[in-house]
Parts: structure tokens; C-alpha cells; sequence
């Protein structure tokens, strides 16, 4: 299963961060699939807002990097968004 989803309905993105073993805890790969998603969006005339959740019973939505993976490098070159 994808770490990262994405869903559109009524004008509203919802991107789900789909680590809820883990917290949420951001990937190198998450990072770089939002900073996908929130450019092709931001262009999106068909979308009027994005809500960023978490997968899980506390629905946990993290920056941290869960402790085994930094996400350093995609970092610095995501600072745009």
C-alpha cells in the first residue's frame, strides 16, 4: 500500500500520509510525493483546498522521520513548498 494517498471529491484534495505502523512519520518518499502532489495542485483549477491527514486510529499527521529514515536532502530541496 502506498505510503502517501490522494483523494478529490467536491473540490476538496485530501492527501493521507499512510504510515499509521510508524506514526505517519514522514519518508524521504513521502516528502517528495507531497512536494509532487502540492505543486500539480496548487495548478489545479478544479481544486479549492487541501487537507493533510494521517491513516490510523489516531489519525496522527507527523513531521518527525520515525526515527529510521531522514529526510534531510529532499528537505532542503523541498523548502518551496
Amino acid at each position: 500500500m502506498p505510503d502517501l494517498l490522494e483523494s478529490t471529491e467536491n473540490g476538496i484534495t485530501t492527501l493521507t500520509l499512510n504510515r499509521p505502523d510508524r506514526l505517519n512519520a514522514l519518508s524521504p518518499e513521502m516528502v517528495l510525493g507531497l512536494r509532487e502532489a502540492l505543486e500539480r495542485l496548487a495548478t489545479d483549477h478544479d481544486v479549492g483546498a487541501i487537507v493533510i491527514t494521517g491513516a490510523g486510529p489516531s489519525r496522527t499527521a507527523s513531521a518527525g522521520g520515525g526515527g529510521r529514515t531522514t529526510c534531510r536532502s529532499c528537505c532542503a530541496r523541498s523548502r518551496r513548498w
